[in-house]
């Protein structure tokens, strides 16, 4: 395989807006988390990303109480705005769930991050749109 790495995808916090006790903060220790209802998203496709936020968890002392384990984003994020629990999740994923009934905290304390990078099979042929396409993220355009 060939490989194009991009840049790294921090991971925050996403809690639901009707939280008051954090309606102030823009961050927050992980050890916060500890006593949150937790949202889990865990898939074949998203089993590393599970295991890192539960191996940051365990890392500052604590296993998350885990409520939900979810195979969709956007079920995970209703059932936020609902107020029923919090997650982690990679910055990125917030810009396609605009809302004024969920907050985005960043993570002081934690240092772990989504890695995300175009790969193809190497030393095959690929279409001229493949190429433009992955031509596309070493210019920027």
């Amino acid at each position: 395989y060939d490989v194009l790495p991009l840049p790294s995808d921090p991971f925050v916090v996403v809690i639901p807006g009707s939280w008051t006790a954090y309606s102030e903060e823009e961050s927050i220790h992980m050890a916060d988390l500890a006593d949150f209802p937790y949202l889990t998203l865990k898939t074949d496709q998203t089993t590393w990303m599970h295991e890192q936020v539960m191996n940051e968890c365990l890392r500052h002392g604590f296993a998350p109480d885990i409520i939900c384990e979810c195979s969709s984003v956007a079920i995970i994020m209703s059932l936020i705005a609902e107020g029923i629990g919090a997650t982690i999740f990679p910055k990125s994923v917030m810009s396609s769930f605009p809302s004024d009934v969920v907050r985005m905290l960043e993570i002081k304390d934690a240092d772990f991050q989504s890695e995300v990078g175009v790969v193809w099979m190497k030393d095959r042929y690929l279409s001229a749109g493949a190429r433009h396409f992955i031509d596309s993220f070493r210019t920027g355009s």
